[in-house]
């Protein structure tokens, strides 16, 4: 599944309109709401493997690259 594919899939999925009073007390005209893409087994699936990528390329430049505490 392409990156493209996986946002559309999460977007059908788990992206909601309406009114929400969000646990903060504010209100939104949007939510993602977790527990729909949870019970998606494809989707979850596609969603692990892109922030594995994400966390592998910023580990890899935490260590010794820019950026990095000496």
């Amino acid at each position: 599944m392409t990156r493209e594919e996986l946002a559309r899939r999460l977007l059908d999925r788990a992206y909601l309109e309406g009114d929400f009073v969000l646990p903060s007390g504010r209100r939104s005209c949007y939510y993602l709401d977790k527990y729909r893409f949870e019970t998606d087994p494809v989707l979850l699936a596609g969603l692990g493997r892109e922030l594995a990528g994400l966390v592998r390329e910023h580990a890899s430049g935490a260590e010794g690259g820019e950026g990095a505490e000496a």
